[in-house]
């Protein structure tokens, strides 16, 4: 169980709310080791919540409404997938797919060490065109990103497992 500033409670002149990429990188990284996400919210004196809860709410939802196959019914990935740096991953079984979710741009390219021989297909969920995947080596999957793609804050991409 998290809450969205210091307190438990509502407290008027709290300074130390988590941003709106601090509660999403909480529940990514949440759900990427299998469990599950409590976020605590304190109302006002009057009953309704703060503007800054508000605006992190709307934040998580629109998210969520472009990513959660990415989060519901997910949990960690399979072992013989290394997680890249900046990164997490989700896997949802049921589909057999891996979710990477790249936290912060890599300079050049972003490398998908363990993912080689096992990924069928890769597809950027906001870009079918902007990611090129490519055999550099037996051991490496790497992909080049185009300009506007390392501009996006949080993308995340399912990968087809073969099997």
């Amino acid at each position: 169980c998290q809450t969205f500033s210091g307190s438990w409670g509502y407290h008027r002149d709290e300074t130390s709310w988590k941003s709106l990429k601090q509660l999403l990188v909480l529940l990514i990284e949440t759900v990427s080791k299998g469990g599950n996400l409590l976020l605590n919210v304190g109302p006002t004196a009057r009953g309704t919540f703060d503007d800054r809860a508000l605006e992190r709410l709307n934040g998580i939802g629109e998210w969520m409404r472009l990513h959660s196959r990415a989060i519901y019914g997910c949990t960690e990935a399979p072992e013989e997938f290394r997680q890249p740096e900046n990164c997490l991953l989700t896997f949802q079984p049921e589909t057999n797919r891996i979710y990477v979710h790249v936290l912060d741009w890599p300079m050049g390219k972003l490398y998908l060490d363990g993912f080689a021989g096992k990924v069928k297909y890769a597809l950027p969920s906001f870009c079918m065109t902007a990611l090129k995947l490519f055999w550099e080596n037996p051991k490496n999957l790497r992909s080049l990103m185009s300009k506007s793609l390392r501009t996006h804050s949080f993308w995340n991409s399912p990968f087809k497992n073969h099997g």
